[in-house]
Parts: C-alpha cells; sequence; structure tokens
C-alpha cells in the first residue's frame, strides 16, 4: 500500500495512529472471550498468550508502536489510550493468575537454587 492511498483514508499521521491504537484495543475481545471461559485458570492463561502471538505475528507493526517514542514521549492524545488497553491487559492476565494461585494450578516457582 502506497502512502497515498492512506491519506485517502486518514487526514493525517495521528489519525492513522489513533485508529491503530482503536484496533489494539478491538483485538482484546480474543481474550475477554478466553476470560469467560470455564477452563482451568492455567489453560486460560495458554489460550491468552497463544492468541497474543497470534495478534501480533499477523500485525507485525504492533510492537513498533506500542514501544515507539512517537507515541510515549510526543502524543498526549494517545499515550493514556494505549496505556490504558495494556494496563487492561496486564490486569485480565492478574486475575487470571490470582485465581489460578487460589485454586492451586498455578503455585509459585520454586527459589531453590539448582541441583548441580
Amino acid at each position: 500500500m502506497s502512502e497515498a492511498n492512506l491519506y485517502r483514508h486518514f487526514k493525517n499521521k495521528q489519525d492513522i495512529l489513533s485508529e491503530t491504537v482503536t484496533r489494539i484495543a478491538k483485538g482484546r475481545a480474543n481474550v475477554d472471550i478466553v476470560l469467560k471461559s470455564c477452563s482451568a485458570p492455567i489453560d486460560r492463561l495458554k489460550q491468552v498468550f497463544q492468541l497474543h502471538l497470534r495478534y501480533v505475528g499477523q500485525n507485525e507493526g504492533i510492537p513498533r508502536l506500542v514501544f515507539s517514542d512517537e507515541i510515549h514521549a510526543s502524543n498526549a492524545e494517545l499515550k493514556p489510550r494505549l496505556l490504558e488497553v495494556i494496563s487492561g491487559y496486564a490486569q485480565s492476565l492478574e486475575s487470571i493468575i490470582r485465581e489460578g494461585k487460589k485454586d492451586g494450578s498455578i503455585n509459585r516457582m520454586s527459589t531453590r537454587k539448582p541441583r548441580r
């Protein structure tokens, strides 16, 4: 796709970035479906990570956007929106992990040193 084609659909770079953040937020819908499933917490956690990897694989530019200076340093509108999406995702993962710890299916990792 050429730059000219992009600007037929968007007024400026700000609009392109804004739409990208909106699509990232919509991508969380799959996570919400997994959260509502009745499977064990560890299985849901695995499903979420598999969905995440598939989503990033299909949308390779998203990690560059999420970690870009364009968003975090110089964009007062998009930064809070993106951070809200990321925070919501992290809270979803935390809720699965808490549930797994509570039912014993996810345990703390041992702090023992490995045997030689």
